[in-house]
């Protein structure tokens, strides 16, 4: 919540744009971490020119994604109205960060990976360059279930937003992989959380931020919240 108001360095905002961020991420990791891009601009086309299926986003925003499987699922106009209400309403109007009025709005269309169903999200949640909390998001399309593991893939007692996964998760076999990539994206910052995906055992970039549900996530027993706050560094005070 700090950083949300107290934060104004626009060299952060290339870093939370969907669009101008694919190349830090390349030139960091590699081509093949990022998801191609199949189409980016300030207005839809009249017509699809891309291949189905696919994700529409908004570049300055979080949360502003349409997946469209199928010709079935398509409603362009409907599609429209909804793209120009995103371009329309700032991110910031609604949860307070500054970062993202410093981003020129733009709609970005993406291939949507593997069989249809959205993959399971690996959120790295990164301090001085070093992953202290991985949290583990499935069934985002439904029912949004949550593990909170260490860099270890040890459990962490806790939950975010009391939608905790009772079920043990399988560590992945690119963890290391998967670790190593979010602290070299999350080296140079006091905090970012990286957000990875795998698909088909293969590993991919999916977004960074620094302000995860804009501040005000709510971490349960509170005492996460406090051991989460002891990673943050925090200047000396003045003698």
């Amino acid at each position: 919540m700090a950083f949300k108001l107290l934060q104004r360095d626009a060299s952060y905002a290339p870093y939370v744009d969907k669009v101008a961020v694919k190349p830090i991420v390349a030139s960091l990791l590699g081509e093949d971490w990022v998801v191609p891009t199949l189409w980016h601009g300030t207005s839809l086309p009249q017509r699809r020119s891309w291949p189905l299926p696919y994700v529409l986003k908004a570049n300055n925003s979080s949360g502003r994604n349409l997946f469209v499987r199928n010709a079935d699922e398509e409603d362009w106009p409907k599609i429209e109205r909804r793209a120009k209400r995103w371009l329309e309403t700032p991110h910031p109007r609604f949860k307070g960060e500054w970062l993202y009025t410093q981003i020129k709005p733009q709609l970005l269309v993406e291939p949507l990976m593997g069989d249809g169903s959205l993959p399971a999200d690996y959120k790295f949640y990164v301090f001085e360059g070093r992953v202290q909390l991985i949290e583990h998001v499935s069934q985002r399309d439904t029912r949004y279930l949550c593990k909170l593991l260490d860099r270890d893939w040890q459990a962490v007692e806790g939950t975010i937003r009391n939608r905790e996964n009772p079920q043990e998760v399988p560590r992945p076999e690119k963890l290391d992989e998967l670790v190593w990539a979010a602290e070299r994206l999350g080296a140079g910052f006091d905090f970012v959380r990286v957000d990875l995906y795998l698909v088909s055992g293969k590993p991919y970039f999916g977004e960074l931020t620094f302000t995860p549900s804009a501040g005000v996530e709510r971490y349960q027993p509170l005492a996460l919240d406090y051991t989460l706050g002891d990673y943050w560094p925090w200047p000396s005070p003045a003698n």
